[in-house]
């Protein structure tokens, strides 16, 4: 009933380092064998054989050592086809920030970082090769070989980088939350990108959409078996480098028909001439083909609601769809 020999063992050492809330993490595991005198002898008795590490002991393995990284768990396992043989899976890991503090509200905040799919239609491209007169290369809406736009454009996936920042808080943000919902930053803010708030990220404005501000109620017994009642708040945002601003194509039709605007027919348009008027009062008429037809296919406009001209670049109009906020103001670097 005793240990007769420990050895390390080469074979299933390992490292791993990830990077979490803006920290560095890490994680050993080194492999012993150690061998028994009875059969009996069970997990207790080989976890105690001398030349093991001791939990909490820095890593410390041949020429490796780490003095931040302690030892979380010894596992030991008999060796399959013996009874007098175990292998010991040793497992070092970078302390978790928050253990040992029962008061949620002390703790530090959390940072995950990652990409979002989706799908969608695709505005802009570039063409390869000529389409019908357009030369290669030129950017502008994906067009068939008349270079009409197709309607609905084609459509593509494609990501976004997100970022989720949670916070331990007293009470749930509720004004912020219906205020900042489907916000965009109409202002330069700094996102926080460690858990104490000494990393930093410059967003630029424009580019931030916060997609969710969330929570669950949760408690914690204290050592003074006190239940603790807090709020883990998730803040989500999406980035968009070219901005969260629509760029809409410039298309239809009916062409303006104000005064001054071309008629057609090589002339322009005066009071006298007949005008048919839309739902919003603007002058408008139908765009007819070479034999007066009104066409069923719309066209790109020039910015000033008439038809292109041949190898005029396609115009797009920007519009705000979402409200834009100082995100700022949030103070998201406040209690980190």
């Amino acid at each position: 009933m005793s240990v007769i020999g420990t050895n390390l063992v080469s074979r299933g050492q390992s490292g791993e380092f990830t990077l979490v809330n803006g920290e560095g993490g890490r994680r050993y595991t080194a492999v012993y064998q150690v061998k028994v005198t009875s059969a009996s002898d069970g997990p207790a008795i080989v976890v105690a054989a001398v030349g093991l590490p001791t939990l909490g002991d820095p890593y410390s393995f041949g020429n490796d050592s780490d003095a931040s990284v302690t030892l979380t768990s010894l596992t030991p396992a008999r060796t399959d086809g013996t009874r007098l043989s175990w292998h010991v899976v040793a497992s070092w890991e970078t302390p978790d920030r928050n253990e040992g503090n029962d008061n949620p509200l002390e703790w530090e905040s959390e940072i995950s970082i990652g990409f979002a799919q989706f799908t969608e239609g695709v505005q802009q491209a570039t063409n390869v090769a000529a389409v019908g007169l357009i030369p290669p290369g030129q950017l502008g809406p994906i067009v068939n070989s008349a270079q009409i736009p197709f309607d609905p454009p084609p459509e593509r996936d494609s990501s976004r980088l997100w970022y989720r920042l949670t916070k331990f808080v007293a009470d749930f943000p509720w004004e912020q939350a219906q205020e900042y919902q489907d916000a965009v930053n109409i202002d330069d803010f700094l996102l926080p990108m460690d858990s104490i708030g000494l990393v930093k990220k410059l967003i630029a404005k424009r580019t931030a959409k916060m997609t969710n501000i969330g929570g669950s109620l949760r408690f914690q017994k204290n050592a003074a078996g006190t239940s603790v009642y807090y709020w883990p708040v998730t803040y989500d945002i999406q980035f968009k480098p070219e901005g969260w601003r629509f760029n809409v194509l410039d298309r239809g039709l009916d062409r303006r028909q104000e005064p001054g605007d071309p008629d057609g027919r090589g002339g322009t348009i005066s009071l006298d001439d007949l005008i048919v008027f839309n739902p919003d009062g603007i002058k408008t008429a139908k765009i007819r083909d070479d034999k007066g037809v009104p066409l069923n296919e719309p066209v790109n406009f020039n910015g000033q609601g008439q038809p292109l001209k041949r190898n005029e670049p396609a115009v797009y109009h920007k519009w705000i769809v979402y409200e834009e906020l100082p995100f700022a103001a949030l103070n998201l670097q406040q209690g980190l």
